[in-house]
């Protein structure tokens, strides 16, 4: 199973004497509890963020041009309710809350049950449903020990300022926008690779998931400027004056990073929390190293001390072969040949 995505959480016993105290007998029956998000894919009508519209029914979209938003309305399915049985579980629906019961036969095999339905539940309904499907709220009961399953962690990013200080850097902004020239196209992508890394990890669901792509976008905002070579990445920042220090326990462990860990490629090895706990302390220290580096080549550019090598005009011919193919697949009735 892929290292991040999966939303790590751990099995907290409910405060309470009575539960704190209590010695469970096995076989006990457990009761399970989860509350997913998005709302309206269950048939409640929240109101806030839609991703579901009755079938048969046409969608309202109001497309905000100035912002480049779409907001969805329209119908909403009926609210789910029901109860079934199935071969193990009991299982029941009202709303976006989904319960399911089962026997548990020890500790071990109830939270292993209880684990397993986090690890595959929000993957298979996101690949049923066809939208993206998350669990905000889990919890159960084992005879009268009551249980909830917690995210291990949380992160945040902010950043201290001022009105002063922002002021500054939007007219710093603009003086560089008026100097801007085609030599500073690769400073520019780099912008926007860290850009792309930060806007993944303010997401408010769950940015832990993304951890790999933030990674492989932090990385490519120093390769457009270096190079996909560790070595040449030395050599060119030594050359640029920048810290030797700084560059090994900053910025090449970001390359180690996306080739060795479920970033570039798949791996499906395990990680322990604390293992997890340092890519993701990496992770947060890694993007004020990023901005630091790109922000000191941008000012070397400008100043004239260094040129970046210059980006390609033109896409070369096997990528638009690729896209040629591609625009034939999507052409109605065309079947697929192989690339």
């Amino acid at each position: 199973m892929s290292l991040f995505l999966p939303q790590p959480r751990r099995i907290k016993l409910e405060r309470g004497p009575e539960s704190s105290t209590l010695e469970l007998t096995y076989p006990a029956k457990v009761a399970a509890s989860i509350l997913f998000g998005p709302e309206d894919a269950f048939g409640v009508q929240d109101g806030t963020f839609r991703s579901t519209i009755q079938a048969g029914t046409s969608p309202n979209v109001l497309f905000r041009a100035n912002e480049g938003t779409a907001h969805l309305s329209g119908a909403y399915i009926d609210r789910l309710s029901f109860t079934k049985y199935l071969e193990v579980f009991g299982l029941s629906a009202d709303g976006n809350r989904i319960c399911f019961e089962f026997m548990g036969y020890s500790d071990e095999d109830v939270a292993g049950k209880l684990l397993s339905a986090n690890h595959f539940l929000p993957a298979i309904l996101t690949l049923r449903f066809g939208i993206y499907v998350w669990v905000k709220e889990y919890t159960a009961a084992v005879g009268s020990r009551k249980l909830r399953l917690e995210v291990t962690r949380g992160a945040v990013a902010y950043r201290g300022a001022s009105a002063e200080l922002q002021e500054n850097l939007l007219t710093s902004a603009f003086e560089e926008l008026v100097t801007t020239n085609p030599g500073h196209h690769r400073w520019i992508s780099s912008a926007y690779y860290y850009r792309n890394a930060l806007r993944l990890f303010e997401l408010p669901i769950d940015p832990q998931s993304l951890v790999a792509e933030i990674l492989l976008n932090l990385t490519k905002a120093l390769e457009i400027l270096f190079s996909p070579s560790r070595d040449r990445l030395r050599e060119l920042a030594r050359c640029w004056g920048f810290d030797d220090k700084f560059v090994e326990e900053r910025l090449i462990p970001l390359f180690l990073l996306r080739n060795e860990l479920d970033v570039a490629h798949v791996a499906t090895g395990p990680l322990s929390p604390a293992q997890k706990g340092i890519i993701i302390d990496f992770l947060v220290s890694a993007q004020g190293a990023v901005n630091y580096t790109i922000s000191r080549v941008g000012d070397l550019v400008r100043d004239g001390a260094i040129e970046l090598a210059p980006a390609s005009k033109e896409l070369d011919r096997e990528k638009e072969r690729l896209l040629e193919k591609i625009s034939e697949y999507l052409r109605p009735g065309n079947d697929a040949k192989q690339v």
